[in-house]
């Protein structure tokens, strides 16, 4: 591996160029920040059982870690507590989410925070990284491809990546209620995610050795609207119109939900992944 120190650039989120689309990634993300940590307790057994991964493969301790994609700071401080002699390197686009992490993280002398994109050329005066992480975040990328090319520049030549993130079949039952339903133009995020074997085939393209493994869970609701409550206070209930979801429409939704499913839910597909 070959990384190159491009000179840093440290920007706030005004002076970034970023797409329609990541805009609107941000700004769901910064409406969570003050709810995100409370509610989101399936992303906390994710980056639980990532650090577990980390533990069980990593043969020495990070000099220098990368983590893409931090929100509150929640994996970001576990991995704090596990190397303490680390110096970590956070970023996020989300400036909410970063003022939370900052907020929870002033025990941690080896934490910087900053905004950034993950998909930017992330000059940083950490490189090269022994590690680059990553929690759920890498769903919501523009140019997968192009990223891991860039993250393999920047880390030594010992240097591994490690990343959990989304499935397609995540959130499978509300997509099907809402194609029965014909609601349009609500997206739901998942289905744009990709597949193991897309992951498998982009990783391998940037890395000599790769490896995948699937977890899946489910959430149970009491009602529909709970459900959409959780998705809106995680960030991710995807994009919508104004208006879109009336009383009424939420009402046949949860019908046909009960009427398919037997239950409110919602699956999680969950892909670990590492590469060196």
């Amino acid at each position: 591996m070959h990384y190159s120190t491009p000179e840093r650039n440290d920007r706030n989120l005004s002076e970034m160029t970023i797409s329609p689309y990541k805009k609107r990634v941000e700004e769901a993300f910064s409406q969570a920040a003050s709810t995100y940590e409370d509610r989101a307790k399936l992303q906390q057994t994710i980056a639980s059982s990532l650090l577990t991964l980390l533990q069980s493969e990593l043969k020495s301790t990070p000099r220098t870690i990368l983590e893409i994609g931090c929100g509150p700071g929640n994996f970001t401080r576990l991995l704090a507590q596990q190397y303490p002699k680390s110096k970590i390197e956070a970023i996020d686009l989300s400036p909410q989410m970063i003022e939370v992490a900052k907020e929870k993280s002033q025990d941690f002398s080896n934490i910087e925070y900053r905004i950034a994109d993950g998909e930017d050329s992330l000059a940083s005066k950490f490189v090269p990284f022994d590690l680059i992480v990553s929690g759920n975040t890498f769903q919501w990328f523009e140019d997968l491809d192009a990223a891991f090319q860039n993250y393999q520049t920047l880390l030594t030549e010992e240097g591994k990546l490690f990343y959990s993130t989304f499935g397609p079949r995540t959130m499978f039952e509300l997509s099907e209620v809402r194609k029965a339903l014909k609601i349009q133009p609500w997206k739901i995020p998942a289905n744009s995610f990709f597949n193991d074997g897309q992951h498998q085939t982009l990783l391998d393209q940037a890395f000599s050795n790769t490896k995948i493994n699937t977890w899946s869970t489910k959430l149970t609701f009491s009602t529909l609207l709970e459900l959409l409550r959780y998705l809106k206070s995680t960030g991710t209930q995807g994009s919508t119109h104004r208006g879109l979801l009336t009383p009424s429409r939420i009402h046949m939704m949860e019908e046909l939900y009960r009427e398919r499913f037997g239950k409110i839910e919602l699956t999680y597909e969950v892909y670990f992944c590492r590469a060196w």
